[in-house]
């Protein structure tokens, strides 16, 4: 005999969605199930701030292949950047993807050149959405990559 006081919210579709501060996939899948809830991936621990959810789009670990362009959430200790990054690689066992990121070389936030020596590894959680593949083109000798749609980054 339920009532409507005991429902707060309707759960809502969070089959796109992720906590951060989860434990590496890895150890998800091959840890004892004996752990307690506080260590379940996925699940928010009591207490820690961090736990909201963020929005993904059309992210899956199988759609991250090498060559698949994607904005990627980087967070240094004073803020947070919105980054647009190349997949070099797929998810690994712990959920990393090597990254090389691109910058943006126009006011329109279409307009991108790679940049060979930034690369890092990033969890997979930290990956925002799949960009669609940019238009290729020359410069000079310099090879732009242009997007269709302004792309909302907010880089360095």
């Amino acid at each position: 005999n339920y009532t409507t006081s005991l429902w707060v919210s309707p759960l809502e579709d969070i089959s796109n969605s992720i906590v951060q501060n989860r434990k590496p996939i890895y150890n998800s899948v091959y840890s004892s199930d004996s752990e307690s809830s506080d260590d379940q991936p996925g699940l928010p621990k009591e207490g820690d701030d961090d736990n909201k959810l963020i929005e993904k789009e059309n992210i899956h670990p199988s759609k991250i292949k090498e060559g698949v362009y994607v904005l990627v959430k980087i967070c240094s200790c004073e803020s947070e950047y919105i980054c647009l990054g190349k997949a070099l690689n797929g998810a690994d066992d712990e959920g990393e993807v090597k990254i090389v990121f691109l910058k943006c070389v126009d006011d329109t936030g279409k307009v991108f050149k790679l940049i060979g020596n930034d690369i890092s590894y990033e969890q997979y959680e930290s990956l925002i959405r799949i960009v669609s593949e940019p238009k290729l083109v020359m410069k000079g000798k310099r090879v732009c990559y242009h997007f269709l749609t302004p792309l909302e980054i907010f880089d360095k």
